[in-house]
């Protein structure tokens, strides 16, 4: 579940990147980004901040 919500994420940053300008910061971000690290362990880091975020928003709302 993880790694699946974490490949949307990165399916959303490679058309960002091909959709944004060229010039613009968060397509170089994206490009720097995925090159650095694969997609899988892009999609892996991705889905665990996601995961820890929507946890942590019904931790807040449950409480």
């Amino acid at each position: 579940m993880v790694l699946i919500t974490g490949l949307v994420v990165v399916a959303l940053m490679l058309s960002g990147a091909k959709l944004l300008p060229e010039q613009h910061p968060m397509r170089r971000w994206a490009a720097d980004f995925l090159s650095r690290r694969g997609p899988v362990e892009t999609a892996r880091l991705a889905g665990v901040v996601l995961l820890m975020l929507v946890l942590g928003t019904l931790t807040l709302w449950h409480a």
